[in-house]
């Protein structure tokens, strides 16, 4: 407010103040302004008090409609989808404990990620199971052809045509790399853009991935870094972060580098395609990093392709 307040309560005025009459009119005023301001003050707090009191409400109702929501789901996955091993064990006719909540909450939070749902997710992996177990080969009556191509001579005459258009139509590219792996199969125990690229110097992968932009963009003469964008996981979000932080981005622009990480889907423990669930933890199913098509989604929900495409790319 613009205006000073003072509190006129222990002020008393009288004739023989000595203050004129003009100036008892100026402070009888400010002592109504005072009494509109306290006034204000405590209509701003009854309403703040209110809205907080709607705000709990909305969030218990909130609360209670995933609640049953969960419920549901985990109902339907039950009768509809082969899904009993979820349920073995829990008492009938009583309220769920705080552990099955946790599992309720986990399924509805992926049902709410997935295309179709959790119930079409499993569903959709039975069918595929069982074509795979009777030996169906989605693929049957196609016969696969070699494209019509080009032989080119390294620096003659239409390999340096080819080039040139290449980094020409390369001011306007944008590289995507999917990251959402870890490198245990390798034997690492760290992220796989961590892993060294060549043996002589030790550059990861990542330093070396970003070493070829700049070459790219350097040499079709782009006016600005060639973005860069990241597909990780909840397993390689932090690390991946990290490792760009430690090596200052390895000379690309960091307003270029964009990370987008992939949603986890349920594991399936076998061919009835049953959620696995997690051997120390009855109330959680386990989850993984969707597969490499998730990059497409991402880049058109997120929103980051029609940027990117916007910039120019």
């Amino acid at each position: 407010s613009a205006w000073q307040v003072i509190n006129m309560s222990q002020i008393s005025v009288s004739a023989s103040s000595g203050l004129t009459e003009d100036q008892l009119d100026r402070l009888a005023g400010l002592e109504r302004l005072d009494a509109l301001d306290r006034r204000d003050r405590r209509d701003a707090c009854a309403a703040a008090e209110a809205a907080a009191v709607r705000l709990g409400r909305l969030d218990r109702l909130d609360s209670f409609d995933a609640e049953a929501q969960g419920r549901a789901l985990l109902k339907r996955l039950v009768d509809e989808c082969g899904q009993e091993h979820l349920v073995s064990g829990w008492p009938r006719d009583r309220a769920a404990s705080a552990d099955e909540r946790r599992l309720q909450s986990q399924l509805l939070a992926l049902h709410r990620s997935l295309a179709g749902g959790l119930d079409g997710y499993v569903c959709r992996a039975r069918e595929l199971l069982e074509a795979s177990r009777l030996g169906r080969n989605p693929l049957d009556g196609y016969r696969p052809s070699l494209p019509v191509g080009e032989t080119l001579d390294f620096g003659r005459g239409a390999f340096l045509k080819y080039e040139e258009e290449g980094l020409a139509a390369m001011r306007g590219a944008a590289f995507v790399l999917v990251a959402g792996g870890l490198g245990e199969r390798l034997g690492a125990s760290g992220i796989k853009l961590d892993l060294p690229a060549e043996l002589a110097t030790g550059t990861s992968f990542l330093a070396l991935y970003a070493q070829h932009i700049l070459a790219l963009g350097a040499a079709a003469g782009s006016a600005a870094c060639l973005p860069l964008v990241l597909m990780t996981s909840d397993d390689t979000h932090a690390r991946t972060l990290a490792s760009l932080e430690a090596g200052d981005y390895f000379g690309l622009d960091r307003r270029s580098v964009f990370l987008l990480r992939q949603q986890a889907v349920p594991c399936l423990a076998d061919g009835g395609a049953a959620l696995a669930v997690d051997p120390s933890d009855a109330s959680r199913v386990l989850t993984k990093p969707n597969g490499h098509g998730e990059v497409h989604r991402l880049l058109h929900s997120s929103g980051l392709a029609a940027k990117l495409h916007g910039d120019g790319c």
